[in-house]
């Protein structure tokens, strides 16, 4: 018995450990290689209102379909849109900036749907959408970049789970901005 909970105890130290030197913020960065000019992406990722077309989070390829709430802009600088996935969670994205010759900036605050996300609450996370050219196309360059985790557990599960979560989720946001050119 004494051995099992000695076990126990180091295995407790040790997870609380790897938490307290794991990362405080998610930092994660996708390029993709697109056939299309960097105005041209630029200005697709700024406009809210048609990543309906590429977007698998707004329900583009291969993703589930959300209830869109757009704000009083729909693209450039300042434009909103909340997605509400079946009233289990929501998202809210807003363009912080949009410069027609580097990329799009946005912020998405995400939570329950009971959070006030347009009043400022929920989880935030930081997106840079960076275009470049690169021969006869653009290479963008998708880095999220999310809240500080004060837990270390949670650091610890963030880092195990969350990252290779969102990850997927910004190669599946690249691979439909390339359909979208492709056609």
């Amino acid at each position: 018995m004494r051995f099992a909970l000695l076990i126990f105890l180091a295995l407790t130290l040790a997870t609380f450990g790897a938490g307290l030197v794991a990362p405080v913020h998610t930092v994660v960065a996708r390029e993709a290689q697109l056939q299309a000019a960097p105005a041209d992406v630029i200005g697709l990722v700024s406009d809210l209102e048609r990543w309906v077309e590429w977007s698998p989070m707004f329900g583009g390829p291969g993703g589930a379909t959300p209830e869109l709430s757009f704000g009083e802009r729909r693209s450039g600088p300042g434009a909103q849109v909340q997605l509400d996935f079946d009233g289990r969670l929501c998202a809210l994205l807003t363009i912080v900036d949009s410069d027609p010759a580097e990329g799009v900036w946005i912020e998405t605050r995400s939570g329950s749907p009971d959070l006030d996300l347009w009043g400022g609450e929920g989880f935030r996370a930081a997106d840079s959408i960076v275009v470049e050219a690169d021969g006869s196309g653009s290479r963008v360059t998708w880095t999220r970049r999310g809240d500080e985790v004060k837990f270390p557990l949670l650091r610890l599960l963030d880092y195990a789970l969350t990252r290779p979560r969102v990850g997927r989720q910004i190669e599946g946001e690249l691979a439909g901005l390339a359909a979208a050119f492709d056609s």
